[in-house]
C-alpha cells in the first residue's frame, strides 16, 4: 500500500477509534449515572416513607407489635404509598406479609410474595445498616427491592419495609439518545475535516518524496548521477543529505574500481610483454656475439660496428622489458625504520649532471617503509623534473622534506614547463607520456609504490612556471594500510 494512503487510513482509523471509545466511556457513565440517581432516590423515598411511618406510629399510640402496627397502617399505607408514588408492604420478623398498598394487580402476588425467603432475611439482618437492595425483573419491567427495618424508640426491631422501586429508564434513554445523536454529529464533521487533513498531509509528506524518487531514478548511473538539490522537510533532508553522502562513496568507489581495473589490465599487457621481449633477447644476443667472431670478411670494422649495434639494441629491448616487469609486479613490501631526510640527500648526491638542492631539517624524519621502492619513486621523480627543465636557461630542481603531526612528506619542486590541465588526470596512466622517447611508466610506477605503503601523491603545477609532486607518508604505518591505495589530489 502507498504511503499516501496509510497515512490517510490511519488518521481516519484513529478518528473512528476515538468516536467508539468516547461512546463506549459515555455509554458507561450514563449508566452509572442513572444507576446512582435511581439509588439515591430510593433512599430519599425510604428516608421519607421512614419518618412518615414513625410519625403516624407515634401519634395514633399504636401498640408497638406487627399485628397491631398493620391494622393501623391499613388505611394509612395507602396514603403514604401515593404521596410517595411507590408501593410498600410490611412483613414481620419471620417474612411473613402483614399489608401492603398495592396500586396495581397483584393477583398473582409477583410484587409482594406472602413469604420472604429466609436466606433473604438472614442477609437482610446482615447486611450494613440492616438495610438490603436488590434488582428484580417483574412483567419485563426492571425493580429496585429495598428491605430494611422500622424500629422502636430503644432500637428494637419492629418489623420488615419492603419498598419496590420501578427502574423507569426511559428518561436515560432519552438522554442517551440525544447525547449519541449530538456526538454522531459532531464526529461527522471532524470525520470530514480529518479526511481532509489526512488528504493535505498525505500530499505534503509525499509529494516531496514523490519529488526524490523521481530523481533517484534518474540517476540509473553511478557515473552519471549527479547529487539531489533542493529544500525538504527536515527528516526528507536528512535522507537526501545521507543519499547525496552515499552517492559521492559509490562513485568514488566507482572510480577506485576502474583505476584498479585499468592497472591491472596494464599489469597482465606489461607482463606479458615483458615476457615476450625477453624470451627471444638472450639467442639474440648469443647469435650476435658469435658472428662477430666466427664470420669473416674484408671488412672487420664494420662487421664489429654493425654486431655493436644489434647488442645495444637488444640492451635496450632488455631494458624496456625490466622495466615492463617491475611494474606489472612491484617486489614485495621490506618494511623498515627509515629516514626521509637521508634518502633524500642520498638520492640527490648521486645525480651529478644536474644541480639538485636538497631541504631538509636538522632532525630525522622517521617513517615505516622499504628503503628501496621509495628511493626508486623518488628517482623517477628526479627523472621526471630532469625532462621538465631541459632547455630552460635557469634549471633548478629542489627535493625538500618536511612533517606535520601524522604524516611526513617529500616533495620534488621544478621551474620546468608544468602541465597543461588537461593532461593532469592523465599523468598517472600506465603508457602516458609527453616525452618523445620513454614508456610512460615512470609516474604509474611511483603512484602505485606510493599506494602500496598507504599514501597519496599530490600535484601542484603551473604551465611554463614549474611542478611539485608531494609524497606523503604516514609515520606509523598499519600493517593493514599496505596495499590500500588512496586518491591522488591534482592542483
Amino acid at each position: 500500500m502507498k504511503l499516501r494512503y496509510t497515512i490517510i487510513l490511519a488518521i481516519l482509523a484513529v478518528t473512528l477509534l476515538s468516536f467508539v471509545l468516547t461512546g463506549v466511556y459515555f455509554l458507561y457513565h450514563y449508566k452509572k449515572e442513572s444507576e446512582i440517581y435511581h439509588l439515591e432516590r430510593l433512599r430519599r423515598k425510604e428516608y421519607s416513607i421512614t419518618a412518615s411511618i414513625s410519625h403516624h406510629l407515634n401519634s395514633s399510640k399504636i401498640p408497638k407489635n406487627p399485628i397491631a402496627i398493620a391494622r393501623g397502617f391499613s388505611q394509612k399505607i395507602c396514603e403514604i404509598s401515593d404521596v410517595h408514588n411507590v408501593d410498600i408492604a410490611f412483613y414481620d420478623l419471620n417474612g411473613r406479609l402483614l399489608t401492603s398498598s398495592t396500586r396495581i394487580s397483584d393477583q398473582d402476588r409477583k410484587l409482594f410474595p406472602l413469604q420472604l425467603d429466609s436466606a433473604l432475611i438472614t442477609t437482610i439482618k446482615m447486611s450494613f445498616g440492616d438495610r438490603y437492595t436488590l434488582q428484580t425483573i417483574i412483567d419485563n419491567h426492571k425493580y429496585l427491592y429495598d428491605f430494611f427495618f422500622l424500629y422502636d424508640e430503644n432500637g428494637n426491631e419492629l418489623l420488615i419495609i419492603n419498598i419496590p422501586y420501578l427502574l423507569d429508564q426511559h428518561f436515560f434513554n432519552r438522554e442517551m439518545k440525544n447525547f449519541f445523536i449530538n456526538l454522531i454529529q459532531i464526529y461527522t464533521i471532524l470525520f470530514l475535516i480529518a479526511i481532509g487533513a489526512a488528504i493535505f498531509l498525505a500530499h505534503t509528506i509525499t509529494r516531496p518524496l514523490d519529488k526524490l524518487r523521481a530523481q533517484v531514478l534518474a540517476n540509473d548511473k553511478i557515473q552519471d548521477s549527479k547529487p539531489i538539490t533542493g529544500k525538504y522537510p527536515s527528516e526528507i533532508q536528512q535522507l537526501v543529505d545521507d543519499y547525496n553522502r552515499v552517492l559521492l562513496e559509490l562513485k568514488h568507489s566507482a572510480e577506485k574500481l576502474a583505476d584498479s581495473e585499468r592497472d591491472s589490465a596494464w599489469r597482465d599487457v606489461a607482463r606479458q610483454v615483458a615476457h615476450e621481449i625477453k624470451n627471444p633477447l638472450t639467442p639474440m644476443r648469443l647469435n650476435v656475439q658469435w658472428i662477430e667472431r666466427s664470420l669473416k670478411t674484408s671488412e672487420p670494422e664494420k662487421l664489429k660496428e654493425f654486431c655493436d649495434s644489434m647488442i645495444t639494441q637488444i640492451d635496450t629491448l632488455s631494458r624496456i622489458a625490466d622495466t615492463f616487469s617491475r611494474y606489472s609486479k612491484l617486489p614485495e613490501i621490506s618494511l623498515e625504520r627509515i629516514d626521509l631526510c637521508e634518502i633524500a640527500r642520498q638520492t640527490g648526491s648521486l645525480i651529478t649532471d644536474h644541480q639538485i638542492q636538497i631541504e631538509t631539517p636538522d632532525n630525522p624524519i622517521f617513517i615505516t617503509g622499504d628503503r628501496g621502492q621509495i628511493t626508486q619513486a623518488l628517482n623517477n621523480l628526479l627523472k621526471n623534473a630532469i625532462h621538465a627543465t631541459e632547455g630552460r636557461e635557469n634549471p633548478k630542481i629542489t627535493i625538500q622534506v618536511t612533517e606535520n603531526e601524522d604524516e611526513a612528506l617529500i616533495s620534488v619542486h621544478d621551474n620546468g614547463c608544468g602541465i597543461d590541465d588537461e593532461l593532469k588526470e592523465k599523468i598517472f596512466i600506465p603508457r602516458f607520456t609527453t616525452k618523445t622517447s620513454g614508456m610512460g611508466l615512470g609516474l604509474a610506477i611511483v603512484k602505485n609504490i606510493v599506494d602500496a605503503h598507504g599514501g597519496r601523491i599530490d600535484l601542484q603545477t603551473t604551465k611554463n612556471v614549474g611542478s611539485t609532486f608531494t609524497l606523503h607518508f604516514l609515520k606509523k604505518l598499519q600493517k593493514n594500510e599496505l596495499r590500500q591505495p588512496t586518491y591522488s589530489k591534482i592542483d
